[in-house]
């Protein structure tokens, strides 16, 4: 039945293309065609839905995963807030050096992000460096063990956020090759 429909316009071509179609026909088509509006099914909704719960309970059921406090790192200063400070860190270092593993994934597709990223750390990184060496000459300041904390805070977000970026363009690019 097709063949037989292009088989009479390729025969007739000529005389389709004698007459020209009036201004203002095909608006005319567009305004009685309702607009298609597209649909996503139940299912997809089911899974936003599901996704949103797991990264909810996960996000939720972090602080009680948090491991028993270890002597990290922290200079033997002598003070009790030492047992904070390194079970803060053991926290967050954790939490850093998972999510940077999977950055190292997209190292190599993402050169020039993953480079800023890097500078961003490297600079966090020296900060720390510089309070923590702070913190033990001036006895376990509380206020220095707040910022070292808040730059361990800052890390992580900044390597959570890199990710966000990287999904995004992830998602990005295969939903403008679909």
């Amino acid at each position: 039945m097709q063949d037989n429909f292009e088989d009479f316009v390729k025969q007739h071509k000529d005389e389709f293309d004698e007459y020209e179609v009036p201004a203002g026909v095909w608006q005319r088509v567009q305004d009685r065609v309702p607009a298609r509006r597209v649909q996503l099914g139940r299912g997809w909704m089911a899974v936003a839905a599901s996704v949103l719960l797991l990264v909810g309970f996960f996000v939720w059921k972090q602080p009680a995963q948090m491991p028993e406090p270890q002597q990290t790192q922290v200079a033997a200063g002598g003070c009790g807030a030492d047992n904070e400070l390194a079970a803060a860190e053991h926290y967050y270092t954790g939490m850093i050096e998972a999510n940077e593993t999977k950055l190292g994934d997209y190292k190599t597709r993402f050169p020039d992000l993953y480079h800023e990223f890097a500078m961003e750390m490297d600079t966090l990184n020296r900060d720390y460096a510089s309070l923590k060496s702070e913190y033990v000459r001036n006895a376990c300041n509380e206020m220095v063990q707040k910022a070292l904390i808040q730059n361990l805070q800052t890390q992580v977000q900044l390597v959570q956020q890199q990710l966000q970026v990287i999904e995004g363009i992830m998602n990005y690019s295969k939903n403008a090759n679909s």
